[in-house]
């Protein structure tokens, strides 16, 4: 089957989507059904469509009435027109069914995020050990960048890198609470008070070592990042934007970070 490529700025010019959001290279919109037994129908007749398109998304049923749809093309790794079509077709079910697009009118848009590169490395699992013996190189974008992009960037000794968990999927991220690395040995605590992979927006922040820049190749030691990680951003790493402060953290942290490095 042929796909289109529908990208964020595509997206933004494309008519019948108000319900919609496209983020993190999928389209997703929340309907409120009214009752959690009309959003059980209602994702019923949703999973039914997607049948008949042979093109399936994932569908959240959420107390009290609401239900989640998230949808990419598995083929391709992003949001192409199968996804669009599909799309305008359950916002019509979802209207016919008297659910409300759960959009607020002012409401923060979803940003385009582009990757400006990809980690290469040996190491293709995120265990939570042993990163500071790993060297990546973080390639950035050739259709994008040129040399100048990088110049004098190895007149510093570390980078702040950005970069997407992409391998985390819907069902893995958390918004409220938990055990962190799910061990009851430490306290529950909310997403935001721990380093946990399954944020909210997939985003890790870390400061390596910069070993080396080869035309647009960077070469690094400690980045917490396994092979084909998306890189959204690259900084050098000043030390008067660390903290300006003494820095204190509870004791189980310090436990979790034994052997991180």
């Amino acid at each position: 089957m042929q796909y289109t490529t529908i990208t964020a700025e595509d997206f933004t010019r494309l008519a019948g989507l108000a319900e919609w959001r496209y983020v993190l290279d999928t389209l997703r919109a929340d309907f409120g059904a009214g009752s959690f037994r009309a959003a059980a129908a209602l994702a019923s007749l949703i999973t039914s469509a997607a049948e008949d398109a042979d093109h399936h998304p994932d569908v959240d049923i959420r107390y009290p009435d609401r239900v989640r749809v998230t949808l990419t093309t598995h083929a391709t790794g992003g949001v192409t027109s199968a996804d669009v079509d599909l799309a305008r077709e359950i916002s019509t079910i979802a209207a016919q069914a008297g659910a409300v697009g759960n959009v607020p009118a002012d409401s923060v848009e979803a940003l385009p995020v582009v990757p400006i590169g990809v980690v290469r490395c040996d190491r293709t699992e995120p265990i939570d050990g042993g990163w500071d013996g790993v060297t990546s190189v973080i390639s950035l974008d050739a259709s994008r960048f040129g040399s100048d992009a990088v110049a004098g960037l190895d007149g510093f000794s570390h980078l702040d890198v950005v970069f997407l968990f992409h391998r985390v999927g819907e069902a893995d991220i958390h918004l409220g609470a938990r055990h962190p690395r799910d061990c009851s040995d430490w306290p529950l605590v909310g997403i935001f008070a721990q380093r946990a992979r399954g944020r909210p927006n997939r985003i890790g922040v870390t400061t390596c070592a910069l070993l080396g820049v080869d035309g647009l190749d960077i070469r690094v030691r400690g980045l917490d990042a396994i092979d084909r990680t998306p890189v959204l951003d690259v900084k050098p790493h000043v030390r008067q934007f660390g903290p300006r402060s003494e820095v204190h953290q509870p004791p189980w942290m310090n436990e979790i970070m034994a052997d991180y490095w």
